[in-house]
């Protein structure tokens, strides 16, 4: 199994931005996997733990306009890594880290800030 990086996205809710590192998910197991995602905030290295699955093929790595596991500071690095499990438990291979900007680095507000 491999995960390859996308993009990092931002979007405007009405209730606040979503924000997400994007990982497409390649040769993936037919069966339900979850992901142990491991997020370190590079200037800080707090690390941040938390399991995700797959959604169309990609794994989005932070959070939605309410809420979600991981939030992004405006400006700085991440690394990631993922260690996909079974839903027996087992842990398969971990990948390596994949180091990003955060996504509101590249983003440019419709609201001017």
């Amino acid at each position: 199994m491999n995960v390859e990086f996308e993009k990092t996205e931002v979007i405007h809710y009405g209730c606040g931005p979503s924000a997400n590192a994007i990982f497409n998910v390649k040769n993936k197991s037919e069966s339900e996997i979850w992901y142990k995602t491991e997020v370190v905030d590079l200037s800080t290295n707090d690390k941040k733990v938390f399991y995700i699955k797959e959604w169309n093929g990609k794994l989005n790595v932070g959070h939605g306009m309410c809420a979600g596991a991981f939030t992004y500071k405006n400006k700085g690095k991440y690394k990631v890594r993922f260690t996909p499990m079974n839903t027996d438990g087992k842990s398969l291979k971990t990948t390596d880290w994949t180091t990003f900007e955060s996504p509101f680095m590249n983003y440019k507000s419709p609201f001017g800030n």
